[in-house]
């Protein structure tokens, strides 16, 4: 008695929905997000979360000998990601009135974590991550990464409100069909590869901010068969452990923005020298 997986049948079916990364300014935050799903009132006025704005359904056959089935089997999607850039700079209305840098890139634990919650860990759905249908398994996973920085940030060495003028903000995930089988035997049949990244700057016109220029992407590198080859992601395959992404990343935000003044949260007397003249009117 045994159960089988097909490798050949082993694919990823990707919908991408309307998803393009944008960005929206609300009345006292600034979001950065995929679009297809994001609601400003539920984010920022009802503390949701955007819904998913894109998905991907992994899938493949099994043989399951003579009273075998796929209980005691683990299959879902498990998901990494990696902080490449996190930061957000602020400036005052004139020159003298200062500018913020605030780091958060600095406050993760790692830049590399698992993507997951502690209700479904190390999965991205929570169970049932799969469902079995006749000999073929299908593995659901969808997303909708989103940042939220404040507009305002206090420059408290100027003792005075500065504004949002750059955000950078860059993602890098990897989306993992895998299979761990009852005695803990872990496959990883196939994956996806995707990014999302802001670079964008304000200028602050009438009081609110007014995007100047932004290079915001959302892209599908690709997806192939088996684990991703990344030499840096081998061992959180081999055991992805907390902690996760999100939780670091909102303590980090958190430590950040709200912290003491040092690597992650530096206040300036005057502004840094990329800020136009004409940032505030």
């Amino acid at each position: 008695m045994s159960v089988v997986i097909n490798a050949a049948s082993v694919d990823f079916d990707l919908i991408t929905n309307k998803a393009v990364a944008d960005v929206t300014a609300g009345n006292r935050i600034v979001v950065f997000h995929l679009t297809e799903g994001f609601d400003l009132f539920k984010v920022e006025d009802q503390g949701a979360e955007p819904t998913a704005a894109f998905s991907g359904i992994g899938h493949f056959k099994v043989a399951l000998g003579a009273g075998d089935s796929l209980a005691g089997w683990k299959i879902g999607v498990v998901q990494l990601a990696k902080l490449h850039e996190g930061s957000a700079f602020y400036a005052g209305r004139i020159r003298n009135e200062g500018s913020v840098s605030v780091i958060f890139k600095n406050a993760m634990p790692s830049p590399l974590l698992l993507d997951s919650r502690k209700d479904r860990t190390p999965f991205t759905r929570p169970a049932p991550q799969c469902q079995l249908d006749g000999n073929e398994v299908t593995c659901p996973t969808s997303d909708h990464p989103a940042l939220k920085v404040p507009k305002e940030q206090r420059n408290s060495g100027r003792n005075i409100q500065n504004f949002l003028f750059h955000v950078l903000d860059d993602r890098e995930f990897w989306s993992v069909l895998t299979a761990i089988d009852p005695q803990g035997k872990r496959q990883h049949l196939a994956h996806f590869h995707w990014q999302i990244s802001h670079n964008v700057k304000f200028n602050w016109v009438g009081g609110r901010p007014v995007v100047a220029s932004k290079n915001s992407t959302f892209t599908l590198h690709g997806k192939a068969k088996g684990p991703p080859p990344d030499a840096d992601l081998q061992g959180l395959l081999a055991d992805p452990q907390p902690p996760q992404f999100n939780e670091a990343a909102d303590q980090a935000m958190l430590q950040s923005f709200r912290g003491a003044r040092g690597p992650n949260l530096r206040e300036n007397d005057f502004w840094f020298n990329n800020v136009p003249p004409n940032f505030f009117s």
